[in-house]
Formats: structure tokens, C-alpha cells, sequence
């Protein structure tokens, strides 16, 4: 575990590795609001998240944690909700107004088994999982595949179909969390076409401050898996 992310002096400690979607999102959203933070990487690849050095700090094994003042806290929807209040950041990102409220929170409380479990089970047999020689089925793949398809389609006809954000006029925690599971699915060259309103909604995303930063060492993977399948 180091700290090469690490750059301004806070109380805020990110660990993570930005590999891992739900690490991005927080980190974006810190960006975005101007929270200084210190990024404490956790290798997955290398399997820190599950060393007792971290285990200590979450005995759950997952990413991302913060601490905040002494304070951990897991979860990245539960870490996303904690930084917009913690730091008042603008309303949009979490509203006060119940309904507007709710209707965020009918997607965060989706997202997981809803969109990652589809998407992030999709990536990991199809392409982390044989890297490690642990191959899946073809039938397990297609399976993977069509309960992806499944989320996007919910995703292109519920969460943004009549919205440019989901359920809002403005972006929120909850897309910075949808956003950053699709963007795995790049490296799966998932044909979008016929989801027209993701494509939309995607260009906007892309769009926002700091898209780059965050995403550099996703889209490093991105070109560098891209080059070898023209070998």
C-alpha cells in the first residue's frame, strides 16, 4: 500500500486503486467539489486489499475506504453521501428536496445488483478472470452478457430516458457511480448503438471537469489491451 496518488495535504485519505469503478467515483467527485485529498493506493492486482495491514482498516476487503478525522468509512455510495454533506457541496449532487431525493436514491439502491453485478461480473469472466487462468464457461459469459444487456437497456429507458441525468436535470452521485461501472465495459467493446440515450448521456458525462485525470489509468488499460488485439 503507497501513496502515489497522494498529493495535497488533507484529512481526507482515499484508498483505493483506480482500476476499481467505485474508487473513481469518489474520486472524481472530490475533484469536482474541490476536496483536497491524499489517494492511498490498494493494488488489486496485487491483491493488497485483502493483506492484514489492510484488513485492518476494512475487514470487509473492499475499495474504496476514507478517513476522514479518524473516522473510516466504507461503501462508496455511503462515502459519496458523507462528502456532499461533510463538505456542502451544491444541492444537485444530493438533493435536500425529498422526492428529488428519492428518486436518486431508487438508483443508487439499483446500481448494485441491479447494473454492477451484471456489468462488473461480465468484465471479470470475460477478461480479468483468464488472466489469471480461471476460465468460465461460454454458457457463463452469455449469461453475463445478456443480464448486462438487460441493465442497459433499464438504464437507456428508466434512468434517462425522459432526463439528461439520471432522474434529473442535473448530475448527481448517481451518475458519477453508473458512469464509471459503463466505462468498464469499454475494454468488452460493448456495442451501445442501440442505446441512444446512454450515448447522449455519456458525451455529458465525458464532458465534465477532470473526466481525464480520473479515467488516465483506466484508458492507459484501454489503449494498451486495444494495441495487442491488433497483434
Amino acid at each position: 500500500i503507497n501513496a502515489e496518488y497522494g498529493g495535497m495535504t488533507s484529512s481526507i485519505v482515499i484508498f483505493g486503486d483506480m482500476l476499481s469503478q467505485p474508487v473513481r467515483a469518489v474520486y472524481w467527485f472530490c475533484l469536482l467539489n474541490d476536496i483536497k485529498v491524499e489517494i492511498k493506493v490498494v493494488s488489486i492486482a496485487k491483491l493488497e486489499q485483502r493483506t492484514e495491514e489492510y484488513m485492518k482498516i476494512n475487514p470487509l476487503k473492499k475499495l474504496p475506504v476514507i478517513i476522514d478525522n479518524g473516522q473510516v468509512i466504507i461503501e462508496s455510495h455511503a462515502i459519496l453521501r458523507y462528502l456532499k454533506h461533510r463538505y456542502n457541496t451544491p444541492d444537485h449532487w444530493y438533493p435536500l428536496n425529498l422526492n428529488e431525493r428519492t428518486k436518486i436514491d431508487q438508483y443508487l439502491d439499483w446500481h448494485h445488483l441491479g447494473f454492477r453485478a451484471a456489468a462488473t461480473g461480465y468484465f471479470q469472466a470475460k477478461y480479468l478472470f483468464p488472466k489469471f487462468g480461471k476460465l468460465s464457461s461460454e454458457d457463463r459469459i452469455n449469461a453475463l452478457r445478456k443480464e448486462t444487456e438487460i441493465a442497459l437497456k433499464a438504464l437507456n429507458d428508466l434512468f434517462i430516458s425522459s432526463t439528461p441525468y439520471i432522474y434529473s436535470d442535473n448530475v448527481s452521485i448517481a451518475d458519477l457511480s453508473c458512469y464509471c461501472e459503463l466505462k468498464q465495459l469499454e475494454i468488452l467493446r460493448v456495442d451501445l448503438s442501440p442505446y441512444t440515450k446512454i450515448l447522449e448521456w455519456r458525451k455529458r458525462m465525458e464532458s465534465l471537469p477532470h473526466y481525464e485525470k480520473v479515467h488516465v489509468i483506466f484508458n492507459k488499460l484501454l489503449a494498451s489491451d486495444n494495441q495487442k488485439s491488433k497483434l
